[in-house]
């Protein structure tokens, strides 16, 4: 079920929505099957869903199905007419925080974004004590419109003291982003500015705990041995190549460099045929166990399929399909979904962008930082 959005296909639409009215399914197989219809191109009426366009303000830890809803309404506007008939009648509160949630699921500014914030103001133009640091953060983060500035600013004293008075972490996140609200607050009580970069400080401390320096990577063996590979192949050293491709498929001591060498060997894809070797990688690669912790202990399989991702050939396709059902416990279901989407649109003639979940650059992958702490280790040892 989690699959079928990536095909983006109108013949299983009146399937899926069979499966979204059915009162035998549970409400994974309705989010599933709302994701998929919202994937298919087009703007298909769906009123007959609006009985399940229920939200509260606990709504994202229950089995609400409105995100998906409204995910819904965001790719077939036509919804909209229903979508917000049920909540509209909750508390102005309730119906706020709603709103406000809500806003997490589309990128600032587009989407349904700028609907949900409109809303937000009509409702606290009815019930301004509502008004609060939170609302006042999405309504400038995640709109920003010109109209929605100039409604913050006619309440720009009220903003001033719900800052004077409010939490350090909602004032700090507003503050940190907002240079005239910022020098304003600072004018009107001096004293905040030492908590101010007290909290700066703190927040650079956990920035640094969970995205850790840059390592130097590059000056282990194992990279120079590796990328020394890489740079012979590209300059058409076949037996290079073949180095390189030994350590993909067969590798089993080290599976940080393994990883590290299916990297380098998708970066071949366009002088080499790199796909029997990424294909095998992805589909049949161990995981390290050694990262468990991260969740994302298919290093090796990643790096496959991200260079696979590029190469848009229906083997490449089937391959991702395969992959995805090939492990009863995918730690990739969400890349590959992705990837397998992407391609499904290159396949079928729409040249867009890449624009699904990633990894970060070499320096948050952990497969690479390994390099650099071996290295430190082999340099420990021999100094004692």
């Amino acid at each position: 079920m989690q699959l079928l959005k990536a095909f983006r296909s109108s013949a299983i639409r009146s399937d899926l929505e069979q499966i979204v009215l059915d009162e035998k399914c549970n409400g994974w197989e309705r989010r599933y099957a709302l994701r998929a219809i919202a994937a298919i191109p087009g703007d298909n009426f769906l009123p007959e869903f609006a009985r399940f366009a229920t939200a509260s303000e606990d709504s994202m830890f229950d089995d609400s199905l409105f995100d998906d809803l409204l995910r819904l309404a965001s790719s077939h506007p036509r919804n909209l007419q229903w979508v917000f008939r049920e909540v509209e009648q909750q508390d102005p509160k309730v119906y706020l925080q709603v709103l406000n949630r809500s806003t997490n699921y589309f990128r600032q500014g587009e989407d349904l974004n700028p609907i949900l914030c409109r809303r937000m103001i009509e409702v606290l133009e009815a019930h301004p004590l509502l008004l609060d640091l939170k609302l006042i953060g999405t309504l400038y983060f995640q709109d920003g419109s010109e109209s929605t500035l100039e409604w913050l600013h006619e309440r720009w004293d009220t903003l001033i003291y719900l800052c004077l008075v409010g939490e350090a972490k909602d004032v700090f996140r507003l503050l940190k982003n907002w240079d005239q609200l910022r020098e304003a607050v600072f004018k009107n009580c001096p004293s905040m500015i030492e908590e101010y970069k007290q909290q700066q400080l703190e927040v650079a401390a956990l920035r640094l705990r969970f995205r850790p320096a840059p390592v130097d990577y590059q000056s282990s063996a194992v990279w120079q041995e590796l990328n020394a590979w890489h740079q012979a192949a590209l300059a058409g050293d076949q037996q290079a190549y073949g180095k390189l491709a030994r350590v993909v498929y067969h590798e089993q001591n080290d599976l940080c460099k393994r990883a590290v060498a299916t990297n380098l060997l998708g970066k071949l894809k366009h002088q080499y045929d790199v796909r029997p070797a990424l294909f095998h990688a992805l589909r049949h690669a161990p995981d390290d166990a050694k990262y468990n912790d991260l969740a994302m202990s298919a290093s090796i399989r990643f790096e496959a399929g991200e260079a696979l991702r590029d190469i848009p050939s229906p083997e490449v396709w089937e391959t991702m399909i395969d992959a995805f059902f090939i492990r009863p416990q995918n730690v990739l279901e969400s890349f590959l979904s992705d990837w397998i989407a992407y391609l499904t649109d290159r396949l079928s003639g729409i040249d867009a962008p890449y624009s699904g979940i990633k990894w970060g650059d070499e320096n948050e992958r952990f497969w690479f930082r390994a390099l650099a702490e071996s290295n430190d280790s082999q340099e420990e040892d021999a100094l004692s």
